[in-house]
């Protein structure tokens, strides 16, 4: 099973870091230049047409955590997103 962490980043600094020097593999899915496998939480609901919500914040991370825990050569993944859990709408 990958290490997962989440980074809370804006989206300009998710540019700067990611986008730049990194390689896009799908939307919402990048590997920087060491290797590590990133994803962007915020990218992969605006491409599934999703509304900022908990139920469809959870609902993308499942598939996503379904899919990564099939793929042995992936060790570390960084979820990025730039809303703090305790910022999204409909937090409790």
């Amino acid at each position: 099973m990958p290490r997962v962490r989440h980074e809370y980043v804006t989206e300009e600094d998710f540019d700067e870091r990611y986008r730049r020097d990194g390689r896009r593999l799908a939307p919402g899915f990048w590997v920087d230049r060491h290797g590590q496998l990133h994803i962007s939480i915020p990218e992969l609901l605006a491409v599934a047409k999703l509304p900022e919500s908990p139920e469809d914040r959870a609902a993308v991370l499942q598939i996503v955590n379904e899919f990564i825990e099939r793929i042995p050569e992936i060790s570390d993944v960084v979820y990025c997103d730039p809303i703090p859990p305790s910022r999204r709408k409909g937090h409790r």
